[in-house]
Parts: structure tokens; C-alpha cells; sequence
């Protein structure tokens, strides 16, 4: 996806994140892209290497083979990279692989706040936002109960230069929390009597409302 220049990291976070946003026609084509980028040798990075592998395998195409010879031969990788290759190995189900990499950058990288929060250290504070945000999309992906704390760090430190709503998007899309707790809320909708609700795992509650219901509406 061009952003200004063709940006291929932007590219593998959208492909990750709203894979069902394409076209067939598109994902042909993006697939396509990926693959010539790689054997022309595109990407100027590490991490834009492992972020075409994201993009191939978020979009079905058959990279296993690929990522593990990259797995086997990434030790001087940027954590960026590993992270890119962490969240490629999750979506083509290799848990196993995405969370012996995700374990060895949390060793190297993670470090608490005086708070208690978490977060990636990177060499300043707005590479600290981007290791975190890139952790967060790979901790959700393998349902690493960091993500919580990884994403409250990501939400309450603003960058100068990126909002990372695709990473925290990825939060709320992947993230499945192991011990999964009914929960519930009440609401009252003007001055009439307060209504509780009790939601279940997986159940919805629908709450058709008028304009002027809308406006009086209290959770």
C-alpha cells in the first residue's frame, strides 16, 4: 500500500490485521507483489523482509518452508524483523515457532514501568512505542496475556509520528483472554428504571434506540 512511497511494513499490518477487506482479485495480486519483492530483493530492511513473508502468509499464501529457513538463520535480525516473522508464523498456525521467538525478544526486550506496565525497550522512546505495538500484534496473535499491558503502553504514550491503531486494532481483533469471565452491564434510558444485563462468553446484546433514546441513554 503506498504511503507516500510504497510502504511495505504499513502494507503487512493492513494484510494481517483486515485481510477480509480485499478482493480475491487483490490478494492475487498482493501475493504476487510480495513474491517478486523478495526474489528481486526489494526490501531494504530485515524487517521489510519479514513483513512480506507477514503479508504472504496473512493472505494464504504457502511461505512455511521459507520462514523456517529465515527462523533458522535470524539471529543478527532486528527485534523489528523477528516480530514481523513471529506474527507470520502465528497466522499460518505454528504457535509453537511464533512463541519460541515472541519468548526470546520478551527475555531480551521487555521491561516494566514503575506502574507496573509493560513494554518493549527500544533505543529512544518513540522506538520503545513501535517495539511495543509490533509485540502487541504478536502477543495477540499467540494469546499472551502481555498484550493486556502492552496495549494500555501502546494507548497512553502517544508517538510524534504514528498512531499505531492497527497494532492496538489487532489487540481487540486476535486477543483471547485464557480465563474468559460472564460479564455485565445496566443502562437507563432517560428517567425510566434501570435495566442489568448479563452476557455470557460469546453472546451479544442487540439495543435498538431512537435519536431522542440515544441522547438520554446512560451505561
Amino acid at each position: 500500500v503506498p504511503y507516500g512511497e510504497p510502504d511495505i511494513e504499513l502494507t503487512a499490518k493492513i494484510a494481517a490485521i483486515a485481510p477480509e477487506l480485499l478482493t480475491p482479485v487483490q490478494i492475487e495480486s498482493y501475493i504476487g507483489i510480495s513474491a517478486s519483492a523478495i526474489s528481486s530483493k526489494y526490501y531494504k530492511t530485515d524487517a521489510e523482509l519479514c513483513a512480506i513473508y507477514l503479508i504472504r502468509a496473512a493472505l494464504g499464501d504457502t511461505v512455511l518452508a521459507d520462514i523456517n529457513y529465515i527462523a533458522e538463520h535470524c539471529e543478527d535480525f532486528s527485534a523489528e524483523a523477528k516480530l514481523y516473522l513471529c506474527a507470520a508464523f502465528a497466522y499460518i498456525g505454528d504457535f509453537s515457532a511464533a512463541r519460541e521467538i515472541y519468548d526470546a525478544l520478551y527475555k531480551d526486550f521487555a521491561k516494566t514501568t514503575d506502574n507496573g506496565g509493560l513494554y518493549f525497550k527500544g533505543e529512544n522512546a518513540e522506538h520503545s512505542i513501535k517495539l511495543t505495538a509490533l509485540a502487541l500484534m504478536s502477543a495477540s496473535l499467540v494469546a499472551k496475556t502481555d498484550a493486556v499491558k502492552l496495549a494500555a503502553y501502546v494507548a497512553g504514550n502517544k508517538s510524534e509520528y504514528d498512531q499505531y491503531i492497527l497494532e492496538l486494532a489487532s489487540y481487540v481483533k486476535f486477543f483471547m483472554p485464557t480465563e474468559v469471565k460472564p460479564s455485565s452491564f445496566a443502562y437507563r434510558i432517560g428517567n425510566g428504571a434501570e435495566t442489568k444485563v448479563d452476557l455470557g462468553t460469546g453472546r451479544i446484546y442487540n439495543l435498538t434506540l431512537s435519536k431522542r433514546d440515544l441522547e438520554g441513554l446512560e451505561i
